[in-house]
């Protein structure tokens, strides 16, 4: 009975538990995409480390792309390593079907250095995949490098979370 009991507690409380992960994620994505999208070096600074658990990253990527009309991608899947990530996807644009890399942050800059990538199964030139996220990431972060106060920002995977960790004077 005690193990019923249990069961039911754990099946009721499970979503009031996935509610409140989805509405902390919101509330930090949100502060974060706020202080980019106006470009507030002051909020930036004021809240310089984000960070995502695993779990949070594939459910903030599937939230986000059903939120589009016409997402690039689908059908994500990203698994934290220590010091690197592998990401999977089914992509609609550009290069259009299963895509799948492996890659790690870069040093001071926001970005990744791709160490293999698939397509389809297929190896694929890693660079080809590195160049068009680098250049994504660069415009989406280039505001901050132009900042007087900016010194580096760093991708730091451990323990299945991913911490953007910037330094400012």
């Amino acid at each position: 009975m005690r193990h019923k009991i249990l069961i039911l507690t754990a099946l009721f409380l499970l979503p009031l538990a996935v509610r409140a992960q989805s509405a902390d994620l919101s509330d930090r994505v949100e502060k974060w995409r706020e202080s980019f999208e106006k470009k507030d070096i002051e909020k930036i600074i004021a809240n310089k480390e984000f960070f995502l658990t695993e779990e949070e990253a594939n459910y903030f990527f599937i939230s986000e792309s059903k939120k589009l009309k016409n997402p690039p991608a689908k059908d994500f899947k990203i698994v934290f390593h220590d010091g690197s990530f592998e990401f999977q996807a089914v992509f609609s644009k550009i290069l259009k079907g299963k895509i799948y890399f492996s890659a790690r942050p870069l040093g001071n800059k926001i970005g990744i250095k791709v160490l293999q990538a698939r397509y389809y199964g297929f190896k694929i030139p890693a660079k080809w995949v590195e160049k068009a996220i680098n250049k994504e990431l660069d415009k989406y972060f280039s505001f901050l490098y132009q900042t007087n106060d900016y010194q580096s920002a760093r991708l730091v995977i451990q323990n299945k979370t991913a911490r953007l960790v910037m330094e400012f004077k």
